[in-house]
């Protein structure tokens, strides 16, 4: 579903996605966290003010009793969390694309991002520093000639 509207100040579209796959994921994911936030706070005997407001308060309503504590879920946060499960939102700026469209340059700039992060971080090429198209394909020859070379004369 795409909405137009003003976001950021900017008129533009936003495509929302839902995926019924992603919502059982993300569901076991999340109560799987919450079993060890259980799991934490029944082993804890003294709750610090930033443990109790960094983590356990959000998903957690804890009263404070003598020197300890006690503690039970917040049904009502916990159900606003599980209730943005499996959505997917894109923004952008352009009119002429399908909702289909988006999430499918979504993903294939994903894969870029990821290959070039490979590069950057996985294989030591360090930041570009580029202004041009051909002087990236000159630097990505380069490296990929290099990287070849040492591989050969590795062996």
């Amino acid at each position: 579903m795409a909405v137009k509207g003003v976001f950021y100040g900017v008129e533009a579209f936003l495509h929302i996605f839902f995926d019924p796959v992603v919502v059982a994921r993300q569901t076991v994911d999340f109560f799987q966290r919450l079993v060890v936030l259980e799991g934490e706070l029944s082993w804890l005997r003294v709750l610090s003010d930033v443990q109790m407001r960094r983590w356990y308060s959000k998903y957690f309503v804890i009263t404070q009793v003598g020197d300890g504590f006690v503690f039970e879920r917040d049904n009502v946060a916990i159900d606003g969390v599980c209730g943005w499960f499996g959505y997917f939102f894109v923004l952008t700026n352009k009119a002429d694309l399908s909702s289909g469209e988006v999430v499918s340059v979504y993903r294939r700039r994903d894969v870029l991002e990821k290959g070039f992060d490979e590069l950057k971080n996985g294989l030591d090429f360090g930041r570009l520093r580029v202004h041009c198209l051909e002087t990236l394909d000159g630097e990505l020859f380069c490296w990929v000639f290099e990287s070849c070379l040492s591989f050969v004369y590795a062996k």
